[in-house]
């Protein structure tokens, strides 16, 4: 393990980074040792008017690390909180709403009739009939008899005769949710056939059957189109309801819209919100709202795509949509309704509009008019006077007053030509109607060209171990370009339903976000929320059913985040030593046997060491050694044997340090569909590798690698597949990081871990490009790896994509495909130098230059001429996907034209050269174990401190907050952490995972405190104010006066003293006389005190220091000696004066009369006032100011 040092200091350039000395320099200096740290903390104004200023500079400590140590667990924090440097962006945490898992219907928008126009094909999709008795009716779907444009279908119901009931029932999504005590309000548009006047009855049932929750009837119909309504007070909570409506007699209506919403929605809104679910949205402290998406924007189809002007409006007129995510949408929660919903919130509105592309069809370019003034009216409506068109129209709906729509994104994960084209026109149109307007774009496969980007909208899925090394992605970020939003973002590898090491690796990430916030203005996690029967994505921030929800851990992270946003960045320095970052896979760990969808038995299951023997199992004694994940295991003939056929079946023994081991075993499938998994170099649940044996659906072997619960395949998957009922012999060899896998004697797989970015093989590719290479050579030092003049033949090199031939000394590639590269070499080469020659033929872009490529999932490489030909980057691919490493670079490729390329690797470093020009120098981004951010709140003067800790040790830190005096009382932290890093929140266990808080014991600027394993920590320590320290009163005084508590008057030092403190008190009465007086001693731990005034009336607080740092005593304090604050109030009288002390604990206004009825007259001043008696009466009142 080695000891680091992180300084959120300075931008480093490229190329200044990790070097092999084991320190990385900062812009300015290096900060190996504290003296040049504190010169790399104080650049000159100058320097950093002209370098990337992103707060972060990474080095390693000394080899010694803290004296006296032992390499134990530690860390230290170094702030400079008198150094405050950029504006924390106010708009940086939001939330991104998209209609995804029936977030909105079925979820916030609190409607509870499913298909309540009968408008979804099918007609009468989720009603079903219903009678009682014997009575005989009808139902059917009529056309013609409709009341809105929109809304052309009605259910005719008819009860025929007999005794009982007629009618039909709906259960909402997955069960209506009913309270007890609540009220739900119906609303039914309908006509009843002439002559029927009712009634309809009304009640709210246990879906299941039993005895109504609440019922209504309603009388009067008549035979024209009426709305109508009914309030439904529940006696009884009943988690899944449905409603009823019912025909009691012989009669016939048509029902044409059939709504149930709760009364108490939020902020008492009629077509409102789900109260509950809101309160946890509000509770997040969004500053923007995306809405509403997302692919719902797109649609698979232009046919579904979103169209905001389809949303507003009365709800029985809205359109009902088919949304690609499984469901139809009535559209409830529609344009309107989501700027609601960010006043409500007190949020920005972030509108997404369709540009004009589905995911399966483009709008052609002679036919974008209506998609463009759809944008322009979008903006209108939301902010245009009401004498405009739409505004107008959003005036005539009750909102007069504009909402203030300042973002607007076009389009959602669209890229290529045709955005790029689209782009253009959108960005045309509003810029020359609404210029303030901020516009977002799409950077899907690159950012569009054809007009300036203001905010570029960028997507991160992935395992906790990308955004654990993404957490300085925008440290090296340029920045002279776009602003960058982080539209989407969530760890979906790995991670359960949302588990905990998901949600440190996003606090992990977001620390770099807000570390960078001068670049990155906006962020949003996705999806937002899950109704759980009806999950399209996972892991989500908020699970819920009809009547209860469940935050997982990611949804604290947020909230943390968002509530304890600084103003602005502190430079700080965070160093540790003892601590391997996450994600290391040391070659060690126990052994373990499992099954997919799989029975299998196992037998004679040995680990050897050379010839120590580690383990040997003797299965006819039993398996109590063994510890089981999951599936039905048991001991049976000498075998132990699984006989569930689930997947993920595990069971695991021995020790987690156990290294260069052969396993050995013998195995025999029994049923099911694949084949065996032998697991070796297990270290928990969520980190081991297996050998998977019969997989995918018994058609392939492969060796995969868990880490932090995400999966990935080493080397390459081996067709093959299991017999049941034969046995089979297995052999794992396990040296170092190789990994060597037989199959009865025969070598199926030999690998090795990889060893990330820095070592592999090299290729060539094209992007939509033709392309000729030539001269390609790989040396390291003096030695030549490879080389190739490309006049022989493809042999040993590995294709995908494109048209490859070699002729004339040449490696050509002639598609115009996407994608297209070749391979070749050693996957173990590392440290060398590649060069190559390279000439583009035609085509969109570039070329592809590739190293340390592993496998088709796991490369680098350098994108010349990407994105239309308009820039160059360093791209990582790391299980199939794909982040920019630094800065990309502005810059083309000419057709025709041969150019120089060549490729440096050292360790971690990659620098890029075009025709000898230095174009790139950076380091591959890796995950640390610690990570921090610092701030300052301004308005309360408090350093805010964040924290994540991603291993599983108890690591003391040391804090310095340099710069600062002192510390103030009152520091306070937020923390969140659990049992495991797996440990998720459920229904059944809704807080395994949450934050807790309290005070936090800060008496110095220098100070320790233990971060728990796996956990993120918010610190909030005040600031003393410069100067001297102060005596105050708790609470401050009103005027002079000081109104005691039940324990007496409290006296608080604003700071910490650095010793002991006496100041010597007395009471004076207002004549002078004065009672018998005390002593009080402030110290570094006892910063308060309490005096009990010795008589009730108004006295004189007299204060004197004796001894300790200068400390300013509050003057002329009077106190009130009494302890009834509920009084408005009271007065002070000495016998034989004529004047009257008055005084009040209240904010008003002192007035005086002559007799009861008044007039009254002011007097001025704050209490005590002193009134002269020279009337033989007086009436004094307190007035309202």
């Amino acid at each position: 393990m080695e000891s680091r040092r992180v300084n959120f200091v300075g931008g480093a350039r490229p190329g200044r980074g990790r070097s092999g000395t084991g320190t990385v320099a900062s812009a300015d200096a290096s900060c190996g040792g504290e003296g040049r740290f504190r010169s790399a903390v104080r650049a000159s104004p100058g320097r950093l008017a002209r370098t990337a200023w992103v707060w972060l500079v990474v080095g390693l400590l000394g080899p010694g690390g803290w004296p006296g140590s032992a390499q134990s667990p530690r860390a230290r924090l170094e702030v400079q909180v008198d150094q405050p440097g950029i504006a924390v962006s106010r708009s940086l945490y939001g939330i991104f709403f998209e209609e995804i898992n029936s977030a909105g219907d079925g979820g916030v928008y609190a409607e509870l009739v499913r298909n309540r126009s009968f408008e979804e094909p099918g007609w009468t999709n989720h009603w079903v009939p219903v009678t009682s008795g014997s009575a005989q009716g009808a139902w059917e779907i009529t056309l013609g008899s409709f009341s809105s444009t929109n809304n052309q279908r009605a259910l005719r119901l008819e009860h025929r005769g007999g005794s009982g009931e007629v009618g039909v029932a709906n259960e909402g999504w997955f069960g209506m949710g009913i309270r007890e005590g609540e009220t739900y309000v119906l609303r039914v548009r309908l006509r009843a056939a002439s002559g029927f006047t009712g009634p309809l009855l009304v009640r709210l049932e246990p879906a299941s059957g039993g005895y109504a929750v609440a019922s209504g009837l309603l009388y009067g119909l008549g035979s024209e189109w009426r709305d109508y309504e009914l309030e439904l007070r529940a006696s009884r909570t009943e988690p899944r309801a449905q409603l009823v409506l019912a025909l009691p007699s012989a009669g016939t209506v048509w029902l044409d819209y059939v709504s149930l919403f709760p009364l108490q929605t939020w902020n008492a809104r009629t077509n409102g919100l789900r109260h509950d679910l809101m309160a946890r949205l509000a509770d997040l402290h969004p500053a923007f709202v995306r809405f509403p998406g997302g692919c719902w924007v797109e649609g698979e189809w232009l046919t579904n795509a979103y169209r905001w002007k389809d949303t507003i409006g009365p709800p029985p007129d809205r359109v009902t949509r088919w949304n690609l995510w499984g469901y139809w949408s009535p559209n409830g929660l529609g344009f309107l309704e989501y700027l609601l919903m960010c006043r409500d919130l007190g949020a920005e509105p972030l509108f997404v509009v369709n540009c004009g592309m589905s995911h399966r069809e483009v709008v052609p370019m002679a036919e974008m008019d209506a998609w463009v003034q759809d944008a322009l009216d979008a903006v209108e409506f939301a902010n245009g006077p009401v004498t405009s068109r739409w505004g107008s129209v959003r005036a005539a709906l009750g909102y007069p007053e504009p909402f203030g729509l300042k973002y607007l994104q076009i389009g959602n994960e669209n890229g290529g030509s045709a955005y790029n084209e689209r782009y253009a026109l959108f960005y045309d149109a509003l810029k020359a109607r609404y210029p303030d307007i901020q516009l977002v774009a799409c950077d899907w496969g690159g950012l569009p060209v054809s007009r300036p980007v203001e905010i570029s909208d960028e997507h991160y899925y992935n395992a906790p171990r990308f955004f654990l090394a993404n957490a300085r992605k925008y440290d090296f970020y340029p920045r002279n370009g776009p602003r960058i939003f982080v539209g989407e973002y969530a760890v979906t590898s790995g991670a359960g339903n949302g588990n905990l090491m998901g949600a440190l690796a996003e606090a992990a990430f977001m620390t770099g976000l807000e570390r960078n916030s001068d670049v990155v203005v906006m962020a949003s996690y996705a999806p937002l929320l899950a109704r759980l029967e009806n999950k399209a994505w996972n892991p989500d921030l908020i699970y819920f059913d009809a009547t209860t929800h469940v935050l997982t851990p990611s949804y604290h992270v947020q909230r943390m985040f968002a509530r304890n946003r600084p103003d602005r960045l502190l430079p700080a320095v965070l160093s540790w030593q003892g601590l391997a970052p996450p994600g290391t896979i040391p070659p060690r760990g126990a052994i373990g046997l499992g099954s997919w969808n799989t029975r299998v038995e196992y037998a004679d299951v040995t680990v050897r060491q050379g010839t120590n023997v580690l383990y040997a199992s003797d299965f006819a004694r039993g398996a109590s050694e063994w510890r089981v994940y999951r599936g039905q295991w048991s001991v049976m003939n000498g075998v132990y044997r699984q006989d569930a056929l689930i997947v993920d079946c595990r069971s695991v023994t021995g020790e987690t340090t156990w290294s260069n081991y052969t396993l050995t075993l013998r195995a025999r499938k029994l049923g099911g569909q694949e084949g065996f998994l032998i697991l070796f170099h297990w270290k928990d649940d969520a980190n081991w590798t297996w050998w998977n044996i019969g997989g995918w659906n018994n058609t392939q072997h492969a060796i995969e690698l868990c880490d932090q619960g995400g999966k990935s395949v080493l080397g390459q998957p081996v067709p093959g597949s299991v017999a049941t009922d034969r046995w089979y012999n297995l052999r794992i060899e396990l040296e170092g990081t190789r990994i060597r896998c037989y199959l009865d004697d025969q070598l199926v797989h030999d690998v090795r871990y990889p060893e990330v970015g820095i070592r592999g093989a090299v290729g060539v590719g094209t992007w939509a490009t033709r392309a000729s290479f030539t001269n390609l050579v790989v040396t390291h030092g003096s030695e030549t790896l490879y080389q190739s003049d490309f006049r022989t033949s493809l042999t040993g090199w590995r294709l995908v994509n494109g048209q490859w031939t070699t002729t004339g000394g040449l490696l050509r590639q002639t598609s115009l495909q996407t994608d297209c590269r070749a391979t070749t070499g050693d996957v173990q080469w590392t440290n060398y130098t590649l060069r190559v020659r390279a000439r583009k033929d035609g085509g969109q872009e570039g070329f592809l230059i590739l190293f340390h490529w592993q496998d088709d999932q796991n490369w680098t490489w350098w994108n010349i001429g990407g994105w239309n030909n308009s820039r160059h980057a360093i791209e990582v691919c790391r299980n199939g996907v794909k982040t920019t490493l630094g800065p990309s670079v502005a810059g083309s490729v000419e057709t025709g034209r041969w150019y120089d390329i060549r490729v440096e690797l050292e360790g971690t470093r990659i620098r890029c050269y075009l025709d000898d020009q230095l174009i790139h120098d950076v380091h591959y981004l890796e995950p640390e174990p610690l990570y921090a951010v610092a701030g300052l709140d301004e308005s309360g003067g408090e350093v805010v401190v964040k924290l994540v800790n991603v291993t599983g040790e108890n690591v003391p830190v040391e804090v310095w907050l340099n710069g600062a005096a002192r510390v103030a009382p009152g520091a306070r932290y937020e923390q969140l952490t659990g049992p495991h890093p797996l440990a998720e929140n459920s229904l059944a266990q809704p807080e395994l995972v949450r934050p807790v808080s309290g005070e936090l014991e800060v008496r110095q600027p220098r100070f320790e405190e233990v971060l728990p394993p796996w956990s993120v920590v918010v610190w909030r320590i005040p600031l003393a104010p410069a100067g001297a320290l102060r005596l105050e009163t708790e609470p401050a005084p009103y005027g002079r006066l000081v109104m005691p508590g039940s324990e007496g008057v409290a006296l608080r030092l604003n700071g910490f003293p650095a010793g002991p403190v006496r100041i010597a008190y007395n009471w004076e009465t207002l004549d002078g006389r004065r009672w018998t007086g005390g002593e009080l001693v402030f110290d570094g731990d006892q910063i308060r005190g309490l005096l009990r005034p010795p008589t009730a009336g108004l006295q004189r607080l007299v204060l004197e220091q004796l001894e300790g740092e200068t400390v300013e005593l509050p003057q002329g304090l009077l106190v009130a000696g009494t302890t009834d604050t509920a009084g408005s109030m009271g007065l002070h009288w000495w016998r034989g004066e004529r004047s009257l002390w008055l005084w009040w604990w209240q904010t008003a206004l002192l007035q005086e009369a002559t007799d009861p009825w008044g007039p009254w007259t002011n007097l001025a001043g704050e209490p005590p006032v002193v009134v002269t008696l020279q009337r033989p009466r007086g009436y004094y009142r307190l007035a309202a100011p």
